[in-house]
């Protein structure tokens, strides 16, 4: 009977022991697991004073600068805790990077959303906070061929889907919102640009040649042009810009220029022509306006951005065929935001550039 006592309080003796390893395991697992998330290093690389590259060269006054590139979140600093990076390394798993980017969207809070239709996915970077997701979330949730990004006033991103024919729709937080088919009446949707004033989606159809705008169900409510040469009309238009007075900059792609029509759809006057020389637009991409004006339009064939006046005349162009700062590959979509950062799609060099305006 002494025996089989004493025998139980070696197994109970055991089992605490065998307790307090457990407990032991999961403390070291609580802290692992808090450091799994993504954390963000002391340096961020679009803070930072970077030399690089300038345009125009001296001894003119320089006016546009390199700042830095993003293949991933490593570029902002962005790295997963230890748990991830470890399993990451068991698993073969290899880090997050661009594929083929293709448009690029600076959100309200500061966020970079970068649509990769090579990954089938949408990059969210947030700049100030320190964080990455890859869209979308959920495995069901489909994305094919995701092409243009813009947001409304509330924080809706909205994300063309070129091959699907949808309009993908995604809340501040990155979770997949219903889609629209415009009542099947896309049948390319491309470029993608929100008008706050009349709180209208309007969406590049580059299959029917025309923008059609959208109302907050969905619905079509506008159409503007048709397939031709003539003011007001296109041929394959891919991108899509408003600036604050409403004014649409339409590329025109296949017509080798980029139009702008005023808020109403009138045609006011058009940017670049046929030719090879400076001011001649082989095959205009993205295009946007930075706060004094000045338009800017990405040239995927010469392989540089394109600077012109409110008139149409060209002040200065900057970057060249390459892989090194400032040179680009098929560039594709671009932003520029009030803070004068110019970021934009490097499609087959798999980045993202990032330069600034130095002012006039």
């Amino acid at each position: 009977m002494a025996c089989g006592i004493h025998t139980l309080c070696r197994i109970a003796g055991t089992g605490r022991r065998l307790a307090r390893i457990l407990l032991l395991f999961v403390i070291c697992g609580c802290l692992m697991i808090s450091a799994c998330g993504p954390t963000v290093a002391a340096r961020n690389g679009l803070d930072t004073e970077l030399s690089g590259p300038v345009w125009p060269r001296e001894p003119s006054r320089a006016r546009i600068r390199w700042v830095s590139e993003i293949r991933g979140p490593a570029d902002l600093g962005i790295r997963d805790g230890v748990l991830s990076r470890f399993w990451n390394w068991v698993s073969g798993k290899q880090p997050p990077r661009i594929v083929r980017p293709h448009d690029v969207a600076v959100d309200a809070r500061g966020r970079l959303w970068v649509t990769d239709p090579g990954a089938h996915a949408v990059h969210v970077f947030d700049l100030k906070g320190g964080r990455y997701q890859v869209l979308p979330k959920r495995p069901r949730d489909k994305i094919q061929s995701p092409i243009a990004v813009t947001h409304d006033t509330e924080g809706t991103a909205y994300v063309s889907d070129s091959a699907l024919g949808l309009i993908l729709r995604f809340n501040a937080r990155g979770d997949m919102l219903p889609s629209w088919d415009a009542g099947g009446e896309l049948v390319r949707p491309t470029g993608v640009a929100f008008a706050p004033e009349e709180h209208l989606l309007w969406v590049v159809d580059s299959g029917a040649h025309r923008l059609v705008a959208l109302d907050e169900r969905g619905a079509v409510q506008r159409a503007v042009g048709g397939r031709g040469d003539k003011p007001g009309e296109f041929n394959y238009p891919t991108h899509l810009a408003i600036d604050g007075a409403g004014r649409f900059y339409v590329t025109d792609t296949l017509n080798f220029r980029v139009q702008v029509l005023s808020s109403s759809g009138v045609p006011l006057f058009t940017l670049g022509r046929v030719g090879d020389g400076p001011g001649a637009l082989l095959r205009p991409k993205g295009a946007d306006v930075d706060g004094e004006g000045h338009i800017y339009v990405v040239d995927a064939l010469f392989e540089n951005v394109q600077i012109f006046d409110d008139q149409g005349r060209l002040l200065l162009y900057f970057g060249e065929p390459g892989a090194g700062a400032g040179q680009f590959w098929l560039p594709a979509g671009l932003e520029v935001t009030d803070g004068n950062r110019i970021y934009i799609a490097d499609g087959y060099n798999k980045r993202v550039q990032v330069f600034e305006y130095l002012g006039n």
